[in-house]
């Protein structure tokens, strides 16, 4: 059942998509489009789930799903990403793979890098130029909300799973 981003529980869980470019205003636009149907018909354990999707910096695909009451199966989270991609693919977009760190240095100049390839004093290089420290996916919606940057000029690390 869709539901508005800003009236989602703090404890809605959400999984991203990161891109390694930003994509056009349109094109995020077509997507959540796209994605609507399936968002609004979402279950899991035949429960229907709230749900709601949101671009960031026009790069980063958050898709938020669940409350208190429900917890999404790991068949509703198989169902979510299986619609994502195709919805994704239908658009020609290919997320970032698994363990991609993204990040933004002081100067918002983008980074992209494999988090388990990293050394230890490269991250700690990024955590000390970065203004936010994103964790993991899946994250609550409270968790996005606190670690997200509230503007562009801020940094962040991101590891998408």
């Amino acid at each position: 059942m869709w539901s508005d981003w800003n009236c989602l529980e703090n404890t809605t869980r959400v999984w991203g998509f990161a891109f390694e470019n930003a994509l056009s205003p349109e094109i995020c636009e077509n997507v959540l489009t796209d994605l609507f149907p399936f968002m609004e018909a979402w279950e899991s354990h035949q429960m229907p789930v709230m749900a709601s999707a949101q671009w960031y910096h026009n790069r980063f695909l958050f898709i938020a799903g669940g409350d208190e009451k429900l917890n999404v199966s790991g068949c509703g989270i198989d169902a979510m990403r299986s619609n994502v991609i195709a919805v994704l693919s239908k658009h020609n977009l290919d997320p970032l793979e698994a363990g991609i760190v993204v990040w933004t240095d002081l100067e918002d100049n983008w980074h992209l890098c494999r988090w388990m390839e990293t050394s230890v004093n490269y991250r700690e290089r990024m955590k000390q130029s970065a203004s936010a420290i994103y964790s993991p996916i899946p994250l609550t919606i409270a968790e996005l909300r606190l670690s997200w940057p509230l503007k562009p000029s801020q940094s962040a690390l991101l590891v998408m799973n």
